[in-house]
């Protein structure tokens, strides 16, 4: 028979799990824009180590991909290429950078710090 110490200690144990599992979700919703903070830390852990440029974390409604922070921008215009879009350089708006393929435009979010890049399609 469980004792009813060794029942609270479990229980107390799965709650700071659940809520430390809750907070790191709700912080990386607020620093990337997606809950799947595994895939994303698979994905720095890949930039970083230098196996990959990019890695795609979410890719419906809105695709959000992390980057290597160096030379970010010519990254982004050889990704963009590469699946057969064109950056319109007349129309972006700071951070917001236009791409089109076959007369159809989109938003991409655009942000660079220390660690990683983080390229946002916006609706």
């Amino acid at each position: 028979m469980i004792s009813k110490k060794r029942t609270k200690f479990v229980i107390i144990v799965c709650s700071i799990l659940v809520i430390g599992v809750l907070g790191v979700s709700a912080i990386n919703y607020a620093k990337i824009g997606t809950f799947n903070f595994p895939k994303t830390v698979m994905g720095l852990i890949s930039i970083s180590a230098g196996n990959d440029e990019y890695v795609e974390i979410k890719s419906e409604p809105n695709k959000i991909i992390i980057a290597t922070p160096n030379n970010a921008m010519h990254v982004f215009e050889e990704y963009i290429t590469e699946i057969g879009y064109s950056v319109l350089e007349d129309e972006q708006l700071g951070a917001l950078i236009i791409v089109t393929k076959d007369e159809k435009k989109e938003t991409v979010s655009f942000s660079v710090n220390k660690y990683c890049s983080v390229w946002r399609w916006v609706d």
